[in-house]
C-alpha cells in the first residue's frame, strides 16, 4: 500500500470516527419502564415495582417545598408511598413483554385518582439536551404526565371509550422540565372501577453534540500531517 493511500485511509478513518463520537448520546440509565428489574430484567406478576410508586398527589402538590424547589431537597420522602405490583391482568388485551409490564395499585383511601410517581437522576446531563420518549398505555384514564412541576401532556387517554379498540400504547415525548440532580415524574390516572393499571416504556437520553475524544482529534491531525508531508516530497 503506497504511503498517499495509507494517509487516505487514515482520514477517512478518523472521520468516521469523529462523525460517530458527535453523534452518540448518552443514555438516562436510571430512567426505568415499568414491570422491570434493576437489571433491565422482566418482572412476573405480583413482583414488587422497584422503580415506581403511588402517592397522594394532592398532598405532593400542596407541599411548598415541592411548588417551590422541586425536587431537590435530600432525603425527601414522598407522603404515603405504595409500592405497585406487576401485573397480568392485561395479557388478553396488551401482554406484557421484554420491554415493559403492567403495575396495578390503588392509593388505599377509595380515591378513583391514582398518582404513580418514579424518580430518576439527571447530575452531570446537558438538560437542555435531554429527551424522554415514553410509550404509555393506562386503565382507565391519563389525566396528565408531570415532569418536576411542569404538566406535559393534559389529554384523556380512555380505555373505555371504544370496546372496540384494545388498549394500547400512547407516545408522550418530554424535552423540557428537567432540573440538576433527581427528577420525578407523576402519570395522574384515573379509575373508574376496579383496580388502575399503568404501563410505561420509557427511554431518555443526552442527545447533545459530543466532543470527540483528544485521541481521535491526534489521529485525524496526524494524518492531514503525513499527506502534507508526502505532497511535499511529490513536489520537489
Amino acid at each position: 500500500m503506497s504511503a498517499l493511500n495509507l494517509f487516505k485511509q487514515t482520514i477517512i478513518s478518523s472521520g468516521l470516527l469523529l462523525i460517530s463520537a458527535a453523534a452518540s448520546a448518552a443514555p438516562i440509565d436510571t430512567l426505568f419502564s415499568t414491570g422491570m428489574s434493576h437489571t433491565g430484567a422482566v418482572l412476573t406478576a405480583d413482583s414488587v415495582d422497584p422503580h415506581y410508586e403511588i402517592v397522594d398527589f394532592a398532598t405532593e402538590f400542596m407541599n411548598p417545598e415541592f411548588m417551590n424547589l422541586g425536587f431537590t431537597m435530600p432525603g425527601y420522602i414522598p407522603s404515603v408511598p405504595i409500592t405497585p405490583l406487576v401485573t397480568d391482568a392485561y395479557e388478553n388485551e396488551l401482554p406484557n413483554d421484554s420491554k415493559s409490564g403492567w403495575i396495578t395499585g390503588s392509593s388505599g383511601d377509595g380515591n378513583p385518582m391514582v398518582t404513580y410517581q418514579t424518580i430518576f437522576d439527571l447530575t452531570g446531563f446537558d438538560l437542555d439536551s435531554v429527551e424522554l420518549t415514553l410509550e404509555i398505555a393506562v386503565d382507565d384514564h391519563l389525566l396528565s404526565v408531570i415532569i418536576n412541576t411542569l404538566p406535559t401532556e393534559n389529554l384523556i387517554l380512555d380505555s373505555t371509550a371504544n370496546l372496540s379498540t384494545p388498549l394500547r400504547l400512547h407516545n408522550v415525548t418530554i424535552d423540557s422540565g428537567f432540573i440538576e440532580g433527581r427528577n420525578r415524574l407523576l402519570f395522574i390516572t384515573e379509575r373508574s372501577d376496579g383496580p388502575a393499571g399503568l404501563r410505561v416504556e420509557a427511554m431518555g437520553s443526552d442527545d447533545r453534540v459530543a466532543v470527540p475524544e483528544p485521541g481521535v482529534i491526534a489521529l485525524l491531525a496526524c494524518g492531514l500531517l503525513g499527506l502534507a508531508i508526502n505532497r511535499r516530497f511529490k513536489a520537489w
